[in-house]
C-alpha cells in the first residue's frame, strides 16, 4: 500500500509541501520580484535583474542602487525560509513512510517547521511591499506571488498535522511491547486501531513481570464469581406464573386444581404476586 500506514491527512500535507517547495524555488530564483510598471523593460529579483530591449533580455547582478536595508532584510528572510523548505519535505516524508518516526515529537516538529516557513514568507512579503512602495516606477511581480503561495501551502500542510496530535503513539508502542506482537494498523482518516494477538493463561509464564495494559476478556475466576442469572429480578419476572384456581368463600375449591405439585414450596413473594393477580 502506498505511503505505508500513515493517515490521509499527512499524505496531503506531504503533497502540499512538495508543491509549495516548487513554488518557493521558482520565486526565489527568478528575476521578477518587481518590474517597471510603465514599460516593463526592467525586472528586479532577489539575486538578478533583467533588462529587456525589444525581444532581447540581458541578465545581470542586481545594481547596488537597489540594495538598501529593506532589500537585504527580504533576502535574509527568504534564505531562511528556503532552507527550511528544503528540510520540510524530508521530515514529512520520513513521518509518512517510516513507522518508527511516528511520535508526538515528530508531529510537533513538522507543524512548527511548516508554520515558521509560512511566517517567514509572510514577513518577507511585508518587507518587500514596503520596499516596492519606495520605488515609484516599480510594482510587485509574480516571483513574490509564487513565494507567498508557497507560504500559504506550508501553513495548510502544518494544519493537516493537527489530527495527528490526538494520536497516542507512545501508548501503542507500550501495548505492542507488553503483548510481544507486531502491530497491525488500520487507518481511516485520523482514527487508529491496534490489533494484537490474544493472550492465553499459558502465556503468563512467558510474559514474566510485564504489566498487562490491555485486558481483552474476563478470566474464568472472575466469571465464576458473578451472580447467578436467576438472582436477578429481570429473569425472575420472566418465569411463568402458576395458573389460578376457583376458590369459594368457605375456602372449598370446586374447580380443578391447576397448580403444579411444587405449589406449597414456592416463596411468599410468589404467593403475594399470585394474590394480586400479576
Amino acid at each position: 500500500m502506498c505511503c505505508g500506514t500513515s493517515s490521509l491527512w499527512v499524505r496531503f500535507a506531504l503533497a502540499l509541501i512538495i508543491i509549495g517547495f516548487i513554488f518557493e524555488t521558482v520565486g526565489f530564483a527568478t528575476a521578477t520580484w518587481m518590474f517597471n510598471n510603465t514599460s516593463g523593460e526592467t525586472r528586479v529579483g532577489l539575486w538578478i535583474s533583467q533588462t529587456c530591449s525589444g525581444s532581447v533580455c540581458t541578465d545581470s547582478e542586481v545594481p547596488s542602487s537597489y540594495k538598501d536595508d529593506k532589500f537585504r532584510a527580504t533576502q535574509a528572510v527568504e534564505i531562511l525560509a528556503f532552507i527550511l523548505y528544503v528540510i520540510a519535505p524530508f521530515l514529512i516524508g520520513a513521518f509518512v513512510f517510516f513507522e518508527a518516526t511516528r511520535n508526538q515529537r515528530m508531529v510537533i516538529v513538522c507543524m512548527v517547521v511548516c508554520f515558521v516557513i509560512g511566517a517567514l514568507l509572510g514577513a518577507g512579503m511585508i518587507v518587500w511591499m514596503v520596499y516596492v512602495q519606495s520605488q515609484a516606477a516599480f510594482s510587485a511581480g509574480y516571483s513574490m506571488g509564487l513565494t507567498i503561495l508557497g507560504g500559504i501551502l506550508a501553513v495548510f500542510a502544518g494544519l493537516l498535522f493537527i489530527p495527528e496530535t490526538g494520536e497516542d503513539y507512545e501508548f501503542d508502542d507500550r501495548v505492542v511491547k507488553a503483548r510481544g506482537a507486531t502491530p497491525q494498523y488500520s487507518r481511516h482518516h485520523s482514527s487508529r486501531r491496534v490489533n494484537v494477538r490474544s493472550i492465553s493463561p499459558s502465556d503468563d509464564s512467558s510474559r514474566g513481570s510485564t504489566p498487562d495494559y490491555h485486558s481483552s476478556r474476563q478470566t474464568r475466576k472472575t466469571y465464576d464469581s458473578m451472580p447467578s442469572p436467576m438472582d436477578t429480578p429481570k429473569t425472575y419476572d420472566s418465569m411463568p406464573v402458576p395458573m389460578s384456581q376457583t376458590v369459594y368463600d368457605d375456602g372449598v375449591s370446586t374447580g380443578r386444581n391447576f397448580r403444579p405439585p411444587t405449589y406449597n414450596d414456592v416463596s411468599g413473594v410468589t404467593l403475594q404476586r399470585d394474590r394480586v393477580g400479576i
